[in-house]
């Protein structure tokens, strides 16, 4: 009877809590909603004023003569849809110019650039001419200028400037290897470049007659947009491995006046020109929640007169923020929100953008809708205005969610107990048979052991239980052991670690696994620990890769012997070679004893270090006549590591001899790159051989493992990025490569620079 009962309150509270995210995602509690009424997958939609209403076309890329690519339908909601072939055929980008279609197409490795009109006729048709041609489509980006009926167009890094002039499209090449530009509104100069030249950014001004003029140079990222605000120019540069972002701004006259960071990426800045003053919004992370930060130019420098919004705290993974009209909109992987100018929240709304748009979107407003555009998805929302909001708040503050939590609150204390029972029961059950398993409360209390548990503390039937679990690790070596339970205790997360006991002057290996338990409502309740002895295992395979080191090393040694031999018998026709096979030899022999020492050596002796020579050390340890099937790509910069240099170039150096290993003889190429942020140095070994499956990968962190051979170079690896704080990441797909990335910290740099300066 009380299970029943149980049961059906239950049932009737999940119905309570499915039905509240329900009626959020039609939110009225604001002065607007927002309703998603329209979804389009694999193109871009575009719509436009045709008289008194609307036109919408839906472009897809496509390749090919016969596919339909452009659909078009009359108003913004879809009704009757037709759909023509592809004119031009192969579409690989599409922009709104002019209350026109401006699609850029492919053929035979030459672009055009064709200006449709809402009736799809062509208007006019360009060639898009640069002396490499055009093998793939990586980057498109338009940038419009209606008022001088011109656009740039980037392709890859090639920069191109179309003008309609009497209804005829004029194309301009203007130059290669540009990364990001914009119209300039001066008289002496039209164009601002972003270009990458010898490893560097560079910023360039140009003028009608296509000169340069170098104005600064700038720092690159892997993100890069340039803009003219007032009379300055701001490069922002964004990475993809670190959410911030850096705005260096230039004046005409003097290069780079200013450098500062914000913590946000690119997209989630918008620059305002607002009472004579330069405003920068930005939507910053503080723990789960955003906020929308407001500074001017040198608020933001000096880290003062800061003004913020706070977002909706359910708001998660920010796609961007844009201007329309007076009001901020901005847009989550799982909703949208809406700020005036004065601070204000208009609209909150809960809706799955994350489903249709895997990059960046575009936003644009017509009457009460709102497009969202990207090259892959679009989606339209409809917007609805609220005349009693504040009504709306109040009932839905107070009638319908303090209700269902008091309901939720009462089941919680209810079903506690009986499933407190339940959880402690199922963890149990799950541990490992074979092993040692502790249950410990929230305060640290042992509550119950297995008995192997109780052997290894010795806990006997005179020994009470429910003492702090340090109680009962009075002997040296279970104080490892007792140090473990205070981390899960103050941590609350799971984790692994291995331990090794000293009993009897004899080591003893132990893997150990240690869970949370929580109750219901989250709130941690205390932890499972279970261990089992791994000493034999892990003794047979140091045992195994080390007979497989001594092999590979008599395998080295019968090489030298036999080249030895013959440069006595053969006369010196020959000697020469052999003389190099021998130095070849000895030196695979001394990277193996180094990796042996390196192993056994914990400290290091730091130094400021060119990352730059670090790699090229490395590489040059690979002689090309030795490896003729090995190609390097190497794509370094200068900037200092302090860093044991030894040990680093041993570690990147047995990175690359992993990815050679890979290759197994066959045709190969290794990528070695470097670059940095604000906080970490690091280092790429990318090659391009078979790769790893999921199960290989997983395997790969754990010490000794080794694909065929002795898994010491692994551990190397491993080893010395743990000695400077760093961390390893290892990424791979099977058929398509392995890439180790090194993550190294500029703190203990910074330290070291800090007490330097308290020194003087």
């Amino acid at each position: 009877m009380l299970h029943s009962a149980y049961v059906k309150l239950s049932k009737f509270v999940i119905l309570i809590v499915f039905l509240i995210p329900i009626y959020l995602n039609a939110d009225e509690t604001f002065p607007f909603s927002y309703k998603l009424i329209e979804t389009y997958t694999g193109g871009k939609l575009f719509t436009f004023e045709d008289n008194d209403s609307y036109k919408s076309f839906f472009v897809k890329p496509t390749f090919g003569d016969f596919s339909e690519s452009v659909f078009f339908w009359k108003g913004i909601k879809r009704d009757s849809v037709f759909g023509v072939p592809s004119v031009p055929p192969s579409i690989v980008g599409s922009f709104e110019f002019l209350g026109r279609l401006l699609i850029i197409s492919t053929d035979a490795n030459r672009v055009f650039a064709t200006l449709m009109n809402t009736s799809l006729k062509v208007e006019s048709v360009v060639e898009l001419n640069n002396e490499d041609g055009f093998y793939s489509f990586d980057k498109i980006q338009f940038i419009p200028n209606e008022q001088s009926f011109e656009i740039l167009i980037l392709i890859n890094d090639y920069l191109f400037l179309l003008k309609l002039d009497n209804k005829k499209l004029h194309s301009e090449f203007l130059s290669k290897n540009v990364l990001a530009a914009c119209f300039l509104s001066r008289k002496d100069y039209k164009f601002a470049l972003v270009k990458f030249e010898e490893g560097n950014g560079f910023v360039y001004l140009k003028d009608s007659l296509n000169v340069e003029k170098l104005l600064c140079r700038v720092d690159l990222s892997d993100y890069i947009s340039i803009k003219q605000v007032s009379n300055k120019i701001v490069v922002l540069s964004s990475s993809k491995f670190y959410n911030s972002s850096l705005f260096q701004v230039a004046s005409f006259e003097q290069g780079i006046v200013n450098k500062f960071w914000i913590e946000t990426r690119a997209s989630n800045i918008i620059i305002l020109e607002q009472d004579n003053k330069e405003l920068i919004y930005f939507i910053r992370n503080i723990g789960t929640n955003y906020l929308l930060a407001i500074y001017t130019y040198d608020g933001l420098r000096d880290k003062i007169n800061e003004e913020y919004i706070n977002l909706p705290k359910e708001l998660s993974e920010p796609y961007g923020i844009f201007l329309l009209e007076d009001r901020i909109f901005a847009l989550f992987r799982n909703g949208i929100s809406v700020v005036d100018l004065k601070g204000e929240i208009q609209a909150m709304d809960f809706i799955t953008l994350g489903e249709y748009f895997p990059e960046s979107v575009d936003l644009k407003r017509l009457d009460n809708f709102l497009l969202l555009t990207s090259k892959s998805a679009s989606v339209v929302l409809e917007e609805k205005r609220h005349k009693f909001w504040y009504i709306t708040r109040f009932y839905k503050n107070f009638g319908n969610i303090v209700v269902p939590l008091i309901l939720i609150s009462i089941l919680f204390f209810v079903l506690r107990k009986y499933y407190k029972q339940k959880r402690l029961l199922k963890a149990l059950i799950e541990v490992p048979t074979t092993g040692v398993v502790f249950i410990v409360d929230k305060y640290g209390r042992l509550v119950t052991a297995n008995n192997s548990g109780k052997e290894m503390l010795g806990i006997t039937e005179s020994v009470p239980l429910n003492k702090i679990f340090s109680y009962y690790c009075g002997l040296e070596y279970l104080k490892s052991l007792n140090e473990l339970v205070e981390k899960i205790i103050a941590t609350r997360e799971s984790f692994v670690q291995k331990i090794t006991f000293v009993k009897n002057k004899t080591d003893y290996e132990w893997l150990f696994t240690l869970l949370p338990l929580k109750s219901i409502t989250g709130a941690f309740k205390g932890a499972v620990v279970t261990g089992i002895d791994i000493t034999e295992v892990l003794g047979r395979q140091k045992l195994s890769n080390l007979a497989q080191l001594a092999h590979d090393m008599q395998t080295n040694l019968s090489t030298i012997r036999l080249n030895a031999e013959q440069l006595e018998i053969n006369g010196s026709a020959k000697n020469d070679e052999r003389k190099r096979k021998i130095i070849h030899q000895v030196g695979l022999l001394m990277q193996r004893v180094r990796d042996i020492v390196t192993v056994g050596r914990g400290e290091i002796v730091r130094q400021n270090v060119d990352s730059y020579d670090l790699c090229m050390e490395a590489r040059m340890e690979f002689d090309e006549t030795m490896f003729p099937n090995v190609e390097f790509e190497l794509e370094l910069q200068h900037f200092e590591i302090f860093c044991d240099k030894p040990k680093m170039i041993r570690a990147i150096r047995n990175a690359i001899e992993n990815a050679i290993k890979a290759f197994q003889g066959k045709n190969g190429k290794i990528s070695i790159r470097n670059w940095k942020d604000i906080r970490n140095a690091y280092i790429s070994i990318k090659d391009n051989g078979p790769g790893m499956d999921k199960t290989i990968l997983e395997k790969f962190m754990k010490p000794y493992f080794t694909t065929g051979g002795t898994g010491i170079g692994t551990m190397i690896i491993q080893h010395v990025i743990e000695l400077h704080g760093g961390t390893l990441k290892v990424s791979s797909e099977k058929g398509k490569g392995t890439e180790l990335l090194f993550i190294i910290p500029f703190i203990n740099e910074q330290r070291k620079l800090k007490q330097s300066k308290k020194g003087t």
